[in-house]
């Protein structure tokens, strides 16, 4: 759990390996919160093979996570049966902090009901869980980053090469502020697909599943006005 936690799709805690998570564990760190207590660290300078810089490092690695960690990843790192990267970004896609703070956490997003019991089991059982955290490290994406609600619902997918002056980040970031979620392929529930090219192989999935296919123009036209 604790090399889940530190790893690259959660925290990204670098130098927290193996050898450290065992040498931490057996100094007694078992939760997400112990990463942060300076008590764990102390004296592990003069640990055997450590020593003073690798100390700096992990130090180094706490450090970066407390200046600011984005919601999706804090959300990852609780370890919610079911409930991973791309989960996470769903669920932060449509809320921020403060939702989670005053438990109207929203749940319009496409998650199976397994997952959302799951998730709503959680919180109702940690409430303040991540207004906790927040006060160990600072939580980017504090504020809900949605302008409409237009694509409210629609999951969109991007393929393929974009036409100059679009990159996938500012289409996503487009489909997130109006409500829609991103996902990284299509499936019969892709509400959309963005591709200039037919051709392309997730163009012909979203041929098979009937899931309609719109350029980049035609998805500004949807958003127009947002």
């Amino acid at each position: 759990t604790l090399l889940h936690i530190t790893g690259k799709d959660v925290l990204d805690m670098k130098n927290f390996g193996q050898a450290v998570i065992t040498m931490l564990y057996q100094n007694g760190l078992r939760t997400l919160e112990d990463l942060f207590d300076m008590k764990f660290y102390a004296g592990l300078e003069d640990v055997d093979g450590f020593g003073e810089q690798s100390k700096q490092l992990l130090m180094n690695s706490i450090d970066q996570v407390k200046s600011g960690i984005e919601l999706y990843r804090v959300i990852n790192a609780l370890c919610i049966d079911l409930v991973g990267k791309i989960t996470a970004k769903k669920l932060a896609s449509v809320n921020g902090i403060n939702n989670f703070i005053n438990g109207t956490i929203n749940y319009n997003i496409q998650l199976g009901d397994i997952v959302k019991n799951n998730l709503d089991a959680y919180f109702k059982a940690n409430p303040t869980k991540i207004a906790d955290l927040s006060k160990l490290f600072n939580i980017t994406n504090a504020e809900n980053v949605i302008k409409s609600n237009k694509l409210m619902g629609k999951t969109f997918c991007i393929s393929g090469q974009l036409p100059s002056g679009y990159t996938k980040d500012k289409l996503e970031k487009r489909i997130k502020e109006n409500g829609g979620i991103m996902v990284s392929g299509v499936s019969q529930h892709t509400s959309y697909l963005i591709c200039e090219d037919k051709s392309f192989k997730k163009a012909q999935k979203a041929l098979k599943y009937g899931v309609p296919i719109i350029t980049v123009k035609e998805f500004l036209e949807i958003v127009k006005g947002a």
